[in-house]
């Protein structure tokens, strides 16, 4: 007999654990790139079909955590999980497991497959220089040496130029393209092989590249932006032009003035020599009066004369005299 209080007991096995692939199967990439999981549950002998999957990640020295939202299927035995990676973080072991519904129990989690290592190599990012104006020099990481330098221009897929680095190099440098518009933008980047794996690292800043004159033929392109230096020199060669203007008419006015004023001059002295060298003319007649003779009583006889000019030429001048 047993007890009224006594309950049935069930124990569930656990259940198996799936099976975890993914791609690239080295698990090497490099930051950016895309991992493709395939998480596959075992057959089921009791026709159970699993509910939902799950990714879990657990860095090193840390708990498995959910990388992606769980996958929920239905009449499948398998989920696919894509996770693009964003740097060294997601480096780590990947594992997944399944979910399914029983009738007694309701949901039960499955053990975890066996984890699949995940690397994602970084490299560091290239710096690229112009050097002795006529190259362009890619630094790249002294840690990763005998790389494989590539010089790209911006927008454009294919490389300019390629360079491998010796033993002891992890820098390349590549010659200024003989021909190539002004403005143009360059970039680069390297890459390492890494066993059976290459990584590639991302591209360095773009370099600006300027108009070399006298040893590469550049043509001028429009950039849509305004040169700050030109319109500096616009605005001084503009002031300095309207100075010397300012300058010239200053000095063709006082030209002028100077000249007015000497030609009013010498009128003047021209005026005055006129004057000065005219003759002046006098009328200096004198009158002559008759004196009677004395009669024997004391006193005048005789009537007085008519006038008479003491000179025959009386308008005999004192600069110019005559003689008559």
């Amino acid at each position: 007999m047993y007890s009224s209080y006594m309950q049935p007991v069930f124990t569930v096995s656990p259940l198996p654990s799936p099976h975890l692939m993914v791609e690239p199967s080295s698990g090497h990439v490099t930051s950016g790139e895309t991992l493709s999981f395939n998480c596959q549950a075992p057959p089921d002998h009791q026709k159970h079909r699993p509910e939902a999957f799950l990714l879990l990640r657990s860095a090193k020295g840390t708990s498995g955590s959910m990388v992606a939202p769980a996958k929920l299927v239905s009449q499948s035995q398998e989920a696919h999980f894509s996770v693009k990676t964003m740097g060294q973080e997601d480096s780590g072991e990947y594992s997944c497991l399944y979910q399914l519904k029983l009738p007694k129990t309701g949901q039960v989690n499955s053990t975890a497959s066996q984890p699949v290592h995940i690397t994602v190599i970084e490299l560091p990012v290239p710096t690229l220089s112009q050097h002795e104006g006529e190259v362009l020099e890619c630094v790249g990481s002294p840690s990763y040496l005998q790389g494989l330098f590539s010089l790209f221009r911006v927008g454009v897929l294919s490389p300019v130029a390629t360079h491998q680095a010796s033993l002891t190099q992890h820098s390349a440098r590549f010659p200024i393209p003989t021909h190539y518009e002004h403005g143009a933008q360059y970039q680069c980047q390297y890459s390492m092989s890494l066993g059976n794996y290459r990584a590639y690292s991302k591209m360095s800043m773009p370099v600006t590249l300027p108009c070399i004159p006298g040893y590469h033929s550049c043509k001028q392109t429009s950039t849509g932006s305004t040169d700050l230096a030109l319109i500096v020199g616009s605005v001084s060669a503009g002031v300095l032009f309207l100075m010397a203007v300012l300058l010239l008419g200053f000095v063709v006015h006082r030209h002028i003035k100077n000249t007015s004023e000497r030609r009013r001059q010498r009128e003047q002295e021209k005026f005055w020599l006129h004057v000065h060298s005219r003759d002046h003319i006098a009328d200096l007649t004198l009158q002559r009066v008759d004196i009677g003779s004395v009669g024997n009583g004391g006193t005048l006889r005789g009537r007085p004369s008519d006038s008479e000019a003491i000179y025959d030429c009386p308008m005999t001048t004192f600069k110019n005299p005559s003689f008559c």
